[in-house]
Protein backbone atom coordinates (compact mmCIF):
# COMPACT_ATOMS: atom_id res chain seq x y z
CA UNK A 1 0.00 0.00 0.00
CA UNK A 2 2.96 2.33 0.42
CA UNK A 3 4.35 2.01 -2.63
CA UNK A 4 1.14 2.82 -4.05
CA UNK A 5 0.63 5.96 -2.75
CA UNK A 6 4.49 6.95 -3.20
CA UNK A 7 3.97 6.10 -6.70
CA UNK A 8 0.97 8.04 -7.05
CA UNK A 9 2.54 11.06 -5.43
CA UNK A 10 5.23 10.89 -7.81
CA UNK A 11 3.41 10.51 -10.87
CA UNK A 12 1.22 13.05 -10.45
CA UNK A 13 4.17 15.33 -9.63
CA UNK A 14 6.57 13.92 -11.95
CA UNK A 15 5.61 13.15 -15.57
CA UNK A 16 8.39 12.09 -17.80
CA UNK A 17 8.62 13.67 -21.51
CA UNK A 18 10.49 12.01 -24.26
CA UNK A 19 12.97 14.79 -23.89
CA UNK A 20 13.74 14.32 -20.44
CA UNK A 21 13.76 10.70 -19.89
CA UNK A 22 17.44 9.26 -20.17
CA UNK A 23 17.01 5.66 -19.55
CA UNK A 24 14.39 3.62 -17.13
CA UNK A 25 17.16 0.51 -15.79
CA UNK A 26 15.59 -2.27 -13.74
CA UNK A 27 17.33 -4.04 -11.01
CA UNK A 28 16.52 -6.81 -8.63
CA UNK A 29 14.25 -5.43 -6.71
CA UNK A 30 14.39 -1.51 -7.93
CA UNK A 31 13.14 0.46 -10.89
CA UNK A 32 15.30 3.64 -11.35
CA UNK A 33 14.21 6.15 -13.36
CA UNK A 34 17.12 8.94 -14.18
CA UNK A 35 15.80 12.05 -16.41
CA UNK A 36 17.71 15.06 -17.68
CA UNK A 37 18.05 17.43 -15.15
CA UNK A 38 15.48 16.32 -12.66
CA UNK A 39 17.43 14.28 -9.44
CA UNK A 40 17.97 10.55 -9.95
CA UNK A 41 14.87 8.88 -8.55
CA UNK A 42 14.62 5.32 -6.58
CA UNK A 43 11.31 3.64 -6.97
CA UNK A 44 11.43 0.47 -4.61
CA UNK A 45 9.10 -2.26 -5.79
CA UNK A 46 9.50 -6.20 -4.45
CA UNK A 47 9.63 -7.71 -8.49
CA UNK A 48 7.23 -10.76 -8.76
CA UNK A 49 9.26 -14.07 -9.79
CA UNK A 50 7.90 -13.99 -12.90
CA UNK A 51 9.17 -10.07 -13.41
CA UNK A 52 12.50 -11.33 -12.38
CA UNK A 53 12.86 -13.91 -15.26
CA UNK A 54 11.79 -11.99 -17.53
CA UNK A 55 14.06 -9.18 -16.36
CA UNK A 56 16.98 -12.00 -16.64
CA UNK A 57 15.85 -12.99 -20.24
CA UNK A 58 16.02 -9.34 -21.23
CA UNK A 59 19.29 -8.58 -19.99
CA UNK A 60 20.85 -11.83 -21.46
CA UNK A 61 19.04 -10.34 -24.35
CA UNK A 62 20.72 -7.16 -24.45
CA UNK A 63 24.53 -8.74 -23.66
CA UNK A 64 24.37 -10.53 -27.03
CA UNK A 65 22.31 -7.85 -28.70
CA UNK A 66 24.35 -4.63 -27.74
CA UNK A 67 27.65 -5.89 -29.13
CA UNK A 68 26.17 -7.06 -32.26
CA UNK A 69 24.78 -3.91 -32.73
CA UNK A 70 27.72 -1.90 -32.12
CA UNK A 71 29.71 -3.82 -33.56
CA UNK A 72 27.37 -2.84 -36.65
CA UNK A 73 27.34 0.59 -36.18
CA UNK A 74 31.04 0.38 -36.06
CA UNK A 75 31.20 -1.44 -39.50
CA UNK A 76 29.32 1.13 -40.94
CA UNK A 77 31.17 3.95 -39.88
CA UNK A 78 34.32 2.66 -41.22
CA UNK A 79 32.92 2.13 -44.54
CA UNK A 80 31.64 5.40 -44.58
CA UNK A 81 35.46 6.52 -43.72
CA UNK A 82 37.01 4.45 -46.74
CA UNK A 83 33.80 5.46 -49.28
CA UNK A 84 34.56 9.79 -47.65
CA UNK A 85 38.58 9.07 -48.07
CA UNK A 86 38.39 7.70 -51.37
CA UNK A 87 36.01 10.35 -52.84
CA UNK A 88 38.38 13.04 -51.65
CA UNK A 89 41.41 11.40 -52.85
CA UNK A 90 39.04 11.56 -56.39
CA UNK A 91 38.42 15.24 -55.75
CA UNK A 92 42.06 16.44 -55.51
CA UNK A 93 42.97 14.10 -58.38
CA UNK A 94 40.74 16.17 -60.83
CA UNK A 95 41.96 19.56 -59.02
CA UNK A 96 45.12 18.53 -59.95
CA UNK A 97 44.64 17.69 -63.46
CA UNK A 98 42.71 20.61 -63.64
CA UNK A 99 45.62 23.22 -62.26
CA UNK A 100 47.84 21.55 -64.35
CA UNK A 101 45.86 22.18 -67.45
CA UNK A 102 45.22 25.58 -66.77
CA UNK A 103 49.33 25.91 -65.79
CA UNK A 104 50.18 25.08 -69.33
CA UNK A 105 48.17 26.77 -70.95
CA UNK A 106 48.31 29.91 -69.44
CA UNK A 107 51.79 29.61 -69.00
CA UNK A 108 52.18 28.97 -72.74
CA UNK A 109 49.84 32.06 -73.72
CA UNK A 110 51.89 34.34 -70.73
CA UNK A 111 49.18 36.00 -69.34
CA UNK A 112 45.69 34.71 -68.17
CA UNK A 113 42.42 35.96 -67.71
CA UNK A 114 40.97 37.43 -64.47
CA UNK A 115 38.28 34.96 -64.29
CA UNK A 116 40.58 31.89 -65.42
CA UNK A 117 43.15 33.45 -62.42
CA UNK A 118 40.44 33.26 -60.06
CA UNK A 119 39.15 29.49 -60.83
CA UNK A 120 42.97 28.47 -60.42
CA UNK A 121 43.16 30.19 -56.65
CA UNK A 122 40.16 29.05 -55.31
CA UNK A 123 40.81 25.03 -56.85
CA UNK A 124 44.44 25.66 -55.63
CA UNK A 125 43.04 26.40 -51.98
CA UNK A 126 40.30 23.53 -52.62
CA UNK A 127 43.40 21.22 -53.36
CA UNK A 128 45.36 22.35 -50.75
CA UNK A 129 42.66 22.16 -48.01
CA UNK A 130 42.61 18.71 -49.29
CA UNK A 131 46.00 17.69 -48.69
CA UNK A 132 47.77 17.99 -51.79
CA UNK A 133 51.51 17.71 -52.55
CA UNK A 134 53.92 21.14 -53.31
CA UNK A 135 53.99 20.22 -56.70
CA UNK A 136 51.24 22.84 -57.56
CA UNK A 137 52.35 25.13 -55.22
CA UNK A 138 55.49 26.07 -58.20
CA UNK A 139 52.36 25.74 -60.16
CA UNK A 140 50.65 28.62 -58.63
CA UNK A 141 53.95 30.95 -58.07
CA UNK A 142 54.28 30.68 -61.70
CA UNK A 143 50.44 31.88 -62.51
CA UNK A 144 50.67 34.57 -60.18
CA UNK A 145 53.91 35.86 -62.13
CA UNK A 146 51.75 35.68 -65.29
CA UNK A 147 50.21 39.08 -67.03
CA UNK A 148 46.63 39.47 -65.62
CA UNK A 149 44.53 40.27 -68.45
CA UNK A 150 41.67 42.20 -68.36
CA UNK A 151 38.32 42.65 -70.37
CA UNK A 152 39.72 45.75 -72.38
CA UNK A 153 43.55 43.47 -72.76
Amino acid sequence: MIWKNYWRNIKSSFIPTINTVVGIFVEKNMIEIRAGPEPVLFLCKKLRKKDRAVNEILMQTYTIALPVLLGYIVWLLKNQKRDRDANSKGTMLLLRVQLIEYHSKYTQLGDIPSYAYQNFCEMYEAYHALGGNGMVTKMKQEIDELHIKKKGD
